[in-house]
């Protein structure tokens, strides 16, 4: 059995829906009602998505209502510079999306800037009609990785769904599984929980933030599974089970314990050589239950390429998609 079978991208699908025929039975309908049924989006996402749309390759009339047979055309999936690279969709079905964040790359848009760069702009601009799921510019996303965090997230393609997997995230029925490259050794098992606010969190200025913005950011209580895949005299390769989702719980906790990860010079970690910006972590496992069918779903993605670009001593990718296999056996009993 080759021991990376699960940690293989899935290929994306050939799921299109830049043109829609209009059916007999949802003659008489306005083209956002027609857009909102059939694509299953808000009110406002339609009316976006319908202002761009043609009908039979003229601009839509507000108001008109369509015939059966019609075509509906949406507008280009990529309009711009900022694409999403089919690299990074692993995943896509008529309900998920499954996605590959790049290190650097921003989930959502800074409120700095509010038109730069970010995996949800880069969602919205291939599939627009994405563009008014979730809180305003999440298109789709209920989860955040930080900006040098790499690996998966996913994105909601519909209302129903988003709901659906909110419900589950809120029950734990969503698995998040982690892979961190932290200073010094973990010789063994342990669990790390921090009681809400009680997480130690830094600003993006030096210092402790104020208990009032902690409490904004870390509402709940906290609790991470650790275990080492790998050990070296330097740095021990942790994977981390965060059964829940508090921001930055598994750099906090890490580094609460005397292992920063390396290059998280935030929280106590040393700068990497070869590696300018950002630290050595990435969300290298998920599962979800499948809005439709509720089947439980999941997905894996090794580290990039720079960890072993960085890390010499790193287990070729075989051999460690095989240690992981391991550790999740033994993850399976948290």
């Amino acid at each position: 059995m080759d021991a990376r079978q699960g940690f293989i991208a899935a290929q994306p699908g050939g799921l299109d829906t830049r043109s829609l025929e209009v059916s007999p039975a949802e003659s008489g309908l306005r083209v956002d009602r027609f857009l909102a049924e059939r694509l299953q989006l808000g009110r406002r996402a339609a009316a976006r998505l319908a202002a761009a749309a043609l009908i039979d390759g003229r601009p839509a009339q507000k108001g008109v209502a369509l015939q059966p047979g019609q075509r509906i055309e949406l507008p280009p999936r990529c309009p711009s510079e900022i694409v999403l690279p089919d690299s990074d969709l692993l995943c896509e079905s008529p309900t998920v999306l499954v996605l590959s964040k790049p290190r650097g790359l921003s989930t959502v848009a800074a409120s700095r800037d509010p038109e730069g760069d970010c995996l949800a702009r880069r969602i919205g601009l291939r599939f627009p009609e994405m563009a008014g799921l979730g809180h305003p510019g999440d298109c789709g996303l209920f989860q955040r990785l930080d900006q040098w965090t790499s690996g998966l997230l996913l994105a909601a393609r519909t209302n129903p769904a988003l709901e659906t997997l909110r419900h589950a995230l809120r029950r734990g029925k969503i698995g998040k599984s982690y892979l961190a490259v932290v200073e010094g050794r973990l010789e063994r098992r342990m669990v790390v929980e921090t009681p809400a606010f009680e997480m130690p969190l830094l600003d993006e200025t030096p210092g402790p933030v104020s208990r009032k913005r902690r409490a904004a950011w870390a509402p709940r209580g906290a609790r991470s599974t650790l275990l080492p895949v790998v050990r070296t005299g330097r740095w021990t390769l942790v994977q981390v089970l965060a059964r829940t989702g508090v921001r930055h719980q598994v750099r906090v906790h890490l580094s609460s314990i005397g292992l920063p990860i390396l290059g998280d010079t935030r929280y106590g970690g040393q700068s990497l050589a070869g590696m300018q910006d950002g630290f050595l972590l990435h969300a290298h496992a998920l599962s979800w239950p499948d809005p439709e069918s509720t089947e439980l779903k999941t997905m894996r993605q090794l580290p990039p390429v720079l960890w072993w670009e960085l890390l010499s001593d790193l287990p070729s990718a075989d051999a460690l998609a095989s240690l992981l296999q391991e550790s999740e056996q033994e993850m399976d009993s948290d």
